[in-house]
């Protein structure tokens, strides 16, 4: 007795650890297999995600996964069938209770065997309208499972949807064929002319690598048992219909081509009349600028000519004045000439500067002013002697191998502050007499203050901070302050050196000259560019104080 009861307590507890590993298995079913099969939400979302025929004809129960069928698609239009979902619950479920009792007693019972077991082919289509009137019947699957190919399934599901009596009257049948089905839908009479297709091409295209092909049906159609299924005569009749139909749509077609035609025409036309309209005009603009070209060329030279007059009415008091200078002394033929050629350089510089003034329309007071006292002080001789010295000494420097022409020379207007502040500061030099007109090196730097540099006269802003120091530099050799000016630039100023003090040693920090100096000489920054300076035609004068300088002439030159 207590055997008995000991050997039923383990059968009870065999029970229990087997109910516990295959926790919630109904029937050889997993409890989330059965829980999501109830929940109708979920079994949804699995459809649109995986096609709702895909558990059906699936070979996956007798063959490999590498045999699986092709013609497997995942669908993601809703199916309206009714019923299809309920189905497709069962089957999931057998398909399921087939894979246990295989696994578990190596074998699969009858029962576990259904429709979906049996299956060999099938094909699903539907109705679609185009257009109006027009019916059209889309393939949307036919499959055949691999190991029934070759026998002729997929003709005769083919053949069935081209019976009327099947699948109803319809104008087409189109399907989105595979790119490996292509040659079966077109040797059973579908084309895939992109021309043909278009107007198809709005159905609904639910695979992907297809190609659209297309059916069209003969007039007189037959049903499976090769009887007519139709009237011969509604067969003519529609015949006649589609012929009717084909000749309105080609005379509507030539109509909209010989309108285009017509109408291209017409703006060819118009083009061109407008392009004859510019053309007049291009024709008499050509000749007013040819006008205006001949009547610029008879101002131009009528203004030669009153130059021409002006010059010669200015170079006659030169040449009196030359030759009662000549008269009085015993001046030579050389010496006269270039005295002459003095004169008339400085003439032209004024004559220059006074036409530059008015091209300009620059008719303000202070304007006026400047002309009237340069037209005045570029007669004088110290104006030519600036121009000589210049040229004199850009022509010391053998790495100038052109001619210097002065095109314009501008005098400096500066302030009375200005002038009184050079005065007194001359005055406290060492030696006041040590004052002499030197070249500017530092406008290369800030070019746009040369004008305020001639009307208030140097600033701590124009110090250069040079390699012997902070100051203004200032060089008696054009050619040496051309380096550090202006391009075709050069500004002379006379320059209060006072007690000078030569210096050898560079210092950029010295802000002073030396105890008991007032200006110093050094090698110039040069030095290293030219080589042996020892001739001083790199020396360079600084100054500490902007009141050591006072600007006299603005030297605008060219070279030739």
């Amino acid at each position: 007795m207590k055997f008995r009861e000991k050997y039923k307590k383990q059968n009870e507890e065999d029970k229990k650890e087997k109910s516990a590993e295959g926790e919630g298995k109904v029937n050889g079913l997993d409890k989330e297999d059965v829980d999501e099969e109830n929940k109708d939400g979920t079994d949804d979302d699995e459809e649109e995600a995986q096609g709702k025929f895909a558990d059906v004809f699936s070979d996956t129960d007798l063959e490999d996964d590498d045999d699986e069928d092709e013609d497997e698609s995942e669908s993601e239009d809703e199916d309206h069938s009714e019923g299809v979902n309920d189905y497709l619950k069962i089957v999931r479920k057998r398909r399921k209770e087939r894979q246990c009792a295989e696994e578990v007693r190596g074998e699969v019972p009858e029962e576990f065997i259904g429709i979906e077991n049996r299956l060999m082919a099938c094909t699903t289509w539907e109705r679609s309208n185009v257009r109006p009137g027009e019916k059209v019947i889309q393939i949307d699957l036919l499959g055949v499972r691999k190991r029934y190919r070759k026998f002729g399934l997929g003709k005769y599901l083919l053949q069935n949807l081209k019976d009327p009596s099947v699948v109803g009257h319809h104008d087409a049948i189109v399907v989105y064929a595979d790119h490996s089905a292509v040659s079966f839908f077109a040797h059973y009479g579908f084309s895939d002319d992109i021309v043909l297709n278009s107007k198809y091409k709005d159905l609904a295209d639910n695979w992907t690598n297809s190609t659209l092909m297309c059916y069209l049906p003969p007039f007189t159609t037959q049903n499976m048992m090769g009887e007519s299924a139709s009237d011969p005569v509604l067969d003519i009749r529609e015949m006649e219909l589609e012929m009717q139909k084909w000749t309105e749509r080609s005379r509507e077609a030539y109509q909209c081509q010989f309108a285009c035609v017509q109408r291209m025409r017409n703006e060819i036309i118009t083009l061109r009349a407008l392009v004859a309209s510019q053309q007049d005009i291009i024709t008499y603009l050509q000749s007013e600028t040819k006008k205006l070209q001949q009547s610029k060329f008879h101002l131009e030279r009528e203004f030669l000519q009153y130059r021409l007059l002006t010059l010669k009415a200015g170079l006659s008091p030169l040449v009196n004045d030359v030759a009662a200078a000549a008269q009085d002394s015993d001046m030579t033929t050389d010496i006269l000439l270039k005295d002459l050629e003095k004169q008339v350089d400085v003439l032209k510089i004024a004559r220059k500067h006074s036409e530059d003034n008015y091209a300009a329309d620059n008719h303000d007071e202070e304007s006026e002013a400047l002309l009237c006292q340069l037209t005045t002080d570029l007669y004088s001789t110290s104006d030519w002697e600036i121009i000589e010295d210049f040229k004199e000494s850009l022509s010391q420097d053998d790495d100038v191998t052109q001619k210097a022409e002065v095109t314009m020379l501008t005098k400096a207007n500066v302030c009375r502050a200005g002038l009184e502040a050079f005065q007194k500061t001359k005055h406290d030099l060492t030696d006041p007499t040590m004052c002499t007109r030197l070249y500017y090196c530092g406008s290369l730097e800030r070019p746009q203050r040369l004008q305020k540099i001639l009307k208030n006269g140097f600033g701590e802003q124009d110090f250069s901070h040079g390699e012997y120091g902070v100051g203004l530099y200032f060089s008696q050799y054009a050619s040496t302050a051309a380096q550090f000016s202006a391009f075709n630039k050069l500004l002379v100023a006379e320059v209060g050196l006072g007690h000078t003090d030569t210096v050898i040693k560079k210092d950029v920090t010295r802000l002073t000259p030396s105890i008991g100096y007032d200006s110093i000489l050094t090698k110039g920054r040069l030095f290293h560019a030219k080589g042996d300076l020892s001739g001083g035609c790199g020396q360079e004068y600084v100054v500490f104080s902007p009141s050591q300088a006072l600007p006299l002439y603005l030297i605008e030159y060219k070279l030739v």
